[in-house]
């Protein structure tokens, strides 16, 4: 059985949205639990008038918005925002609260490489694949990363992943490869034939392994997870969902 916990302030008309990751919330209790289990993705961004406002006026949270004003007199860092706002709710124990201060200090502290990489995952992991899209390419095409093999490998992946989950097999398979030539990481080259392998007609598909050198091995692991797999695929495939996420990502990356 969870927690319960005693309401404070009221339930805003306006929501505050956060952001670095475009979340809403509509109380000081939605805030708080975002703080708590999202710890890791609050920036500098989260400090600032434009909250302490909204708990003020949204809120009816005059006294919390008070002692946030003095907070940022002192610091404007947010894990001390993200702490004064949990420890006036009551919303965790005095040492969950300096942990979840703790979290958020080290992710502040991080390059701001790390940083976009930390969020991309985050989206990606939550299903907004337009926003975890736009995250991986901004690491791509950072000149800064250039350098960077295996950060860059794992971008790649993860774009192959998005285009999967999009049913764009043709464009997950190339984002693959560039992951396995960067780093001959067998998971890469297993997405990548496994992307081909949706992408071909089977006759194509057969051609195409036939054109491989001998240092792609992941052909037989790849044909025996698709006979698995390919009933139940072809049996729950959702339409209806699938194009309404490509409408969201198309709508997303024309903003």
């Amino acid at each position: 059985m969870g927690k319960i916990y005693q309401c404070i302030g009221r339930y805003a008309e306006t929501p505050y949205t956060i952001k670095n990751t475009y979340i809403r919330v509509y109380c000081v209790e939605e805030l708080c639990f975002y703080i708590f289990h999202n710890a890791e993705m609050i920036d500098e961004s989260f400090a600032g008038n434009e909250l302490i406002e909204w708990l003020a006026e949204e809120c009816s949270l005059k006294d919390l918005a008070s002692e946030l004003r003095q907070v940022m007199r002192q610091s404007i860092r947010p894990e001390a925002f993200a702490e004064k706002i949990l420890s006036y709710c009551h919303y965790a124990s005095e040492r969950e609260i300096k942990d979840t201060a703790k979290v958020v200090r080290s992710a502040h502290d991080m390059d701001g490489v790390s940083r976009e990489q930390v969020l991309a995952e985050y989206f990606l992991k939550s299903g907004r694949v337009a926003l975890a899209f736009k995250c991986f390419e901004r690491i791509i095409n950072n000149p800064a990363n250039e350098g960077n093999k295996k950060l860059l490998a794992l971008a790649y992946y993860d774009l192959g992943v998005i285009f999967s989950k999009l049913f764009y097999f043709k464009e997950a398979a190339w984002h693959f490869k560039k992951s396995y030539d960067m780093t001959g990481d067998k998971q890469a080259e297993f997405s990548y034939l496994a992307a081909k392998r949706m992408e071909l007609g089977e006759k194509e598909y057969l051609k195409f392994i036939g054109t491989l050198p001998p240092e792609y091995t992941e052909i037989m692991n790849v044909e025996k997870t698709m006979q698995a797999i390919e009933g139940e695929f072809k049996q729950n495939r959702n339409i209806r969902s699938i194009d309404l996420m490509k409408d969201e990502f198309r709508s997303f990356m024309m903003e």
